[in-house]
């Protein structure tokens, strides 16, 4: 099976005098390195385009011995042609222009100085600190901050449509069943500090699982966390609970002569719960300060309320919430109410939460259930895990095979395997990786009877082409693999 050279190279007008063949062979991986020299050519030929058509073709580009401007002007590029986010390394003055050209630019402070630091977005120390940049901090950064801000959408969307509905029953006049100042202390106090806390503290998954396991990064690049599906579904449950955090309290005092703020009471109340408890469902690492924010804004609300209700005589006159709160204390319909709110209106979402393992696995899914998991049988699941993930690319014929979806894969399974006592599962050879390694073999085998027409001793497979399949194409013409440097 052909490897596109032909239609690589045809992109600047040119034909290599050789192409190559991956038959009997894993998929090769293209590489392209670029110098300083080839860059100015590029830039001053207007052959922008083809060089980014080319790089499609290459699973990495090295562009080396390049200047300061050549560094910005690469990155430039490609974040305006291929509209895509762009992050840079840098350690030194010369990586200035390129940091501050990328989307993200990350400074490494060394002996070339301060600068690179100064001018960047994110600082590491050393290099190696960059794996856990990305892979840990950079999926916790977006799972918290997709979520902090769906939850914003969903808490106002959900206390601004109770207003709404009360205009159904005030001839749209623009009264308000709430007093003023719960309103204003709604989204200032009572709301505000625990999904701040559960953007800075949350952790979807474990450190040492996103080190092992960095797949799960592309969770981010998908945007699977905040997406339109996600924002619409939110608001749709917004107007859900909204509608209960209403029409209970209605249909509860429908028949009894509460004044208009005892019920407004009754509805604030029930939503604050049903807003809190919802933020509670969406925690996925409880700490103290998750149930202390929680805990106190319930209480603060409730100690606010009694407060001020005992102390407003005069505060809107005629109608004044004047022990409203007090009163309701007394009363077994408040309770009855404020409990039955946040259960039925929590309900869908609880059980999408509980059912979504069933019908759609996701990846982040599946590695929080693997955490779950007894320390030992968790690396033999994530280690199975890998190969399924690599198992598709060598038994793939061609490289529109090598991009199989480990999601898909990994929540199939494997079939059960016996561990045996003594070994752990992370330094034993398993029988899954010994028949794909059997199987490299045979490939290997068959190819050097195809091309020498005689069977030759075959040594395990190293990934490099043995040398008498080079000299014997060479010599018959036929097809061969070799390196090419632009």
């Amino acid at each position: 099976r052909r490897v596109h050279g032909q239609k690589i190279w045809s992109i600047f007008g040119f034909k290599l005098p050789f192409s190559w063949s991956t038959t009997g062979l894993p998929n090769l991986v293209i590489g392209l390195v670029v110098d300083g020299r080839a860059l100015n050519t590029i830039f001053q030929g207007k052959l922008e385009h083809k060089f980014l058509q080319l790089t499609k073709y290459s699973h990495s580009v090295l562009c080396c011995r390049c200047t300061p401007l050549q560094k910005s002007m690469v990155v430039k590029l490609v974040r305006n042609q291929l509209k895509v986010l762009t992050l840079a390394v840098g350690d030194g003055a010369n990586d200035v222009g390129m940091l501050q050209a990328a989307d993200i630019g990350i400074g490494i402070s060394g002996q070339e100085g301060m600068q690179a630091v100064m001018a960047s977005d994110f600082s590491v120390s050393q290099f190696k600190h960059l794996k856990k940049l990305l892979l840990v901090h950079g999926h916790w950064c977006y799972s918290r901050l997709g979520k902090m801000v769906l939850y914003f959408f969903y808490k106002n969307v959900t206390y601004v449509n109770l207003l709404f509905w009360y205009q159904f029953f005030c001839a749209f006049s623009g009264a308000s069943m709430i007093d003023y100042w719960q309103m204003i202390f709604f989204n200032l106090f009572f709301t505000s500090v625990p999904p701040l806390i559960s953007g800075v503290l949350d952790k979807d998954i474990s450190a040492e699982t996103l080190l092992n396991i960095p797949a799960l990064y592309k969770s981010g690049q998908n945007s699977e966390i905040y997406k339109p599906l996600t924002f619409f579904l939110g608001i749709l449950d917004a107007f859900y609970q909204s509608l209960i955090c209403f029409f209970i309290p209605y249909l509860v005092y429908q028949d009894s002569d509460t004044d208009v703020f005892t019920f407004g009471t009754v509805v604030n109340t029930g939503a604050l719960l049903t807003i809190l408890f919802h933020q509670a469902l969406e925690i996925h690492m409880w700490t103290l300060f998750h149930g202390i924010t929680i805990i106190g804004s319930i209480l603060l609300y409730f100690i606010f309320s009694s407060i001020y209700n005992a102390t407003c005589v005069l505060c809107n006159h005629p109608t004044n919430p004047y022990w409203i709160m007090e009163m309701e204390f007394s009363e077994p319909n408040f309770y009855f109410t404020i409990i039955i709110m946040p259960v039925v209106a929590l309900l869908p979402r609880y059980l999408i939460l509980a059912l979504q393992g069933t019908f759609n696995i996701s990846c982040i899914l599946k590695a929080q259930q693997l955490e779950k998991l007894p320390k030992e049988q968790q690396d033999w699941e994530i280690q199975k895990w890998k190969l399924i993930k690599e198992g598709p690319a060598i038994r793939s014929n061609g490289p529109s095979q090598l991009s199989g979806n480990i999601c898909h894969h990994a929540a199939l399974g494997l079939p059960e395997t016996n561990v045996p006592q003594g070994l752990e599962p992370l330094q034993k050879e398993m029988l899954e990786e010994r028949t794909l390694n059997e199987e490299a073999e045979d490939n290997a085998k068959k190819c050097i009877q195809e091309k020498t027409g005689q069977l030759t001793a075959v040594e395990p497979f190293t990934g490099q082409i043995p040398q008498n399949i080079e000299s014997s194409a060479q010599r018959s013409h036929q097809r061969s693999v070799s390196a090419v440097t632009l």
